[in-house]
């Protein structure tokens, strides 16, 4: 079912990329480029031909600096060589996955590259399904980023905050999803990729892009207390008045409403993206059921970060006064830092956020001087930051934050 209608598209301004059949840089060397090299190993079977190898290398705060992709030809395999040049001399977080059919089928960890000017040479590098898992695909069509989730009963498509359920449709080129009503709404899967058309236009050509790492997972709930933690494809459920207990996990069945795990003679698990708050009222992006023996449970799981890190908060309000959009006070979470402006001056400092909730500071702040107005509203921007202690994702996608029930601040995107 169509959640929110597409709107016409923008003019597609950007190229068709075409893959070159021999290791290509997305993006020409830049000056003082430096090159990462080594080889990817894993499972030693067969890979369909056209598959696609990805390395890519990026900044601790997530900024690209260097990506390299190859398609295979047939009968390759792993282990496989890779090379990449990347910008600069910062450390760096290399991750790399062959994806088939657009879907990421073998994927690495982050690998972590000290800084340094000179050429590195990394050691081997495992891919496996494990690290693969996520709740969908991710491409870049030209300037349009898209999630498609392929599933068993059809695919979900999602470009922002917009979303749409689709469904198998005859195709004699590869596995085609369209839109009830629109026939103009479509994704093609082909073993070279993924082709999507909005409204009757065809974006450019999608490339792949490495879905976030959805393990190691925790989840939570209560009434009952129970734990689950997943990591290396192994699951631990600790349920209240009994040992916990240790279980390998199985392959996923992936559906329109997310991912499920059913274990033989054990629990049956369903993870789905959406927006959670356990009894404590905290916010986490994953909703978690838990079906055993005793009845079903109902938790929430995954990382809280991945609801507030990424593009920067534009501050709209403090205490519920509505901030004046001239003095441009921002918020930015990224890896267990928070940066941003005030009235008057940047800060920047840690924040920590688990399941007990969210601590701000300490903050380093300019000491640039400014007018009175902007110094009293600095004060209270930094006030409200320090007394936070969770945070909340509003109907509208804003962020607020709260000390206990009191909203401190509210920003939006």
């Amino acid at each position: 079912m169509m959640r929110t209608a597409f709107g016409a598209l923008a003019p597609i301004l950007a190229p068709i990329l075409a893959l070159a059949p021999a290791l290509a840089l997305v993006a020409a060397a830049p000056a003082g480029a430096r090159a990462i090299s080594g080889t990817l190993i894993g499972p030693k079977e067969v890979l369909p031909a056209g598959t696609l190898l990805l390395v890519e290398a990026r900044s601790p705060d997530g900024r690209r600096l260097g990506q390299a992709t190859m398609p295979l030809g047939a009968d390759q395999g792993l282990p496989l060589p890779y090379a990449l040049q990347v910008a600069g001399d910062p450390p760096l977080r290399l991750r790399a996955g062959l994806f088939v059919a657009g879907r990421e089928a073998l994927a690495s960890a982050e690998v972590p590259v000290a800084a340094g000017s000179g050429d590195t040479a990394l050691p081997p590098i495992p891919l496996d399904r494990f690290a693969a898992l996520s709740f969908a695909s991710r491409f870049r069509c030209g300037d349009t980023r898209v999630n498609v989730v392929f599933a068993q009963d059809g695919a979900k498509l999602m470009i922002g905050a917009k979303e749409a359920d689709l469904m198998p449709e005859r195709s004699t080129s590869g596995s085609r999803y369209g839109l009830a009503g629109d026939p103009g709404t479509w994704v093609l899967q082909q073993p070279s990729g993924v082709t999507v058309s909005l409204n009757g236009n065809a974006l450019p050509a999608c490339l792949p892009e490495l879905a976030p790492l959805l393990f190691p997972f925790h989840a939570h709930g209560a009434a009952p207390d129970w734990r689950l933690d997943i990591a290396d494809a192994t699951m631990t459920l600790e349920l209240e008045g009994a040992a916990p207990s240790s279980l390998p996990l199985p392959d996923p069945v992936q559906r329109l409403d997310g991912m499920h795990f059913t274990v033989t003679d054990g629990p049956k698990i369903a993870l789905s993206l959406g927006l959670c708050h356990d009894s404590a009222g905290l916010a986490y992006p994953v909703t978690v059921s838990l079906a055993t023996a005793g009845g079903t449970l109902a938790g929430c799981g995954g990382d809280p970060a991945r609801l507030i890190e990424g593009p920067a908060w534009q501050v709209t309000a403090i205490a519920g006064v509505a901030l004046d959009p001239n003095l441009a006070e921002s918020l930015r979470f990224v890896a267990g830092r928070l940066s941003g402006q005030t009235a008057c001056n940047a800060f920047a400092g840690p924040y920590r956020l688990d399941d007990s909730g969210l601590k701000i500071g300490p903050l380093t702040v300019g000491q640039q001087s400014c007018a009175l107005a902007p110094t009293a509203e600095q004060a209270r921007l930094l006030a409200a930051l320090a007394a936070a202690t969770r945070f909340d994702i509003g109907a509208d996608g804003g962020l607020q934050l709260y000390a206990g029930n009191r909203e401190l601040l509210a920003a939006k995107r």
